[in-house]
C-alpha cells in the first residue's frame, strides 16, 4: 500500500462522508452527480488530500493579499483555483474511484446533531477550544494594540465569530454526550 497515510477509511470524517456499518463501507456522496463512491483505504491519503481543495483555495488567495496583489485579483485567483480543483476531483479522483449503486443519503437529524455525529469528541473538543482561545487572543490583541477604525471593526468580528462557532461546537458536544450520537 504506497499511499498508506496511518488512518483508514472508517476514520474518515467531513461532509457528505458516510459511514455504512452493515458492509464496513466509506461512502462519499457526490451531490452533484448523486452518486455514492466508495472510499477504499487505498485511497485514504488521496481523498484527504482532495478534501483540503477549499481550505488551500483560501489561503492562496490569502496569500496573495498580503503580497500586495490586487484584493479583487487575489480572490479570483483563490476561487478559480478552487472551481479548478474542484473540476479536477471530480474528473480525474472520482473516476478511479469504485461506485455504490443505489446509495441512499441517510435522513439528516438536523444541522447540530449531522455535526456531532460526523465527528469524534476528541476533534470537537479540539475546536472548541480553538475557538474560545482564537476569541481570547484577538480580545487581547485589541486590548494591547488599542486598534481603530477598520482593524478594530474587524477584531470585533472576529472575536463573535470565534465565540459563535466555539457555541455551536459546544452544543455539539453537549448534544453528542446527551443522545450518545
Amino acid at each position: 500500500m504506497a499511499n498508506y497515510s496511518g488512518y483508514n477509511a472508517r476514520q474518515l470524517t467531513g461532509y457528505n462522508i458516510y459511514h455504512i456499518h452493515e458492509k464496513n463501507q466509506t461512502i462519499y456522496y457526490d451531490t452533484f452527480t448523486k452518486t455514492g463512491y466508495i472510499i477504499t483505504n487505498q485511497y485514504v491519503s488521496k481523498f484527504s488530500t482532495w478534501q483540503m481543495r477549499l481550505p488551500l483555495s483560501i489561503m492562496l488567495g490569502s496569500l496573495l493579499v498580503l503580497l500586495r496583489l490586487n484584493v479583487w485579483l487575489s480572490i479570483l485567483i483563490g476561487v478559480v483555483a478552487y472551481v479548478v480543483s474542484t473540476i479536477l476531483f471530480h474528473t480525474i479522483f472520482l473516476k478511479d474511484l469504485p461506485i455504490q449503486k443505489n446509495f441512499v443519503r441517510p435522513k439528516s437529524k438536523g444541522f447540530f446533531r449531522d455535526l456531532a455525529a460526523r465527528y469524534p469528541k476528541g476533534i470537537l473538543r479540539i475546536l472548541f477550544i480553538m475557538f474560545i482561545i482564537m476569541a481570547i487572543v484577538m480580545i487581547g490583541n485589541q486590548i494591547i494594540t488599542k486598534a481603530v477604525g477598520s482593524a478594530r471593526t474587524l477584531t470585533i468580528v472576529f472575536v463573535a465569530l470565534a465565540s459563535i462557532a466555539a457555541i455551536i461546537i459546544g452544543y455539539c458536544m453537549y448534544l453528542k454526550d446527551k443522545e450518545n450520537l
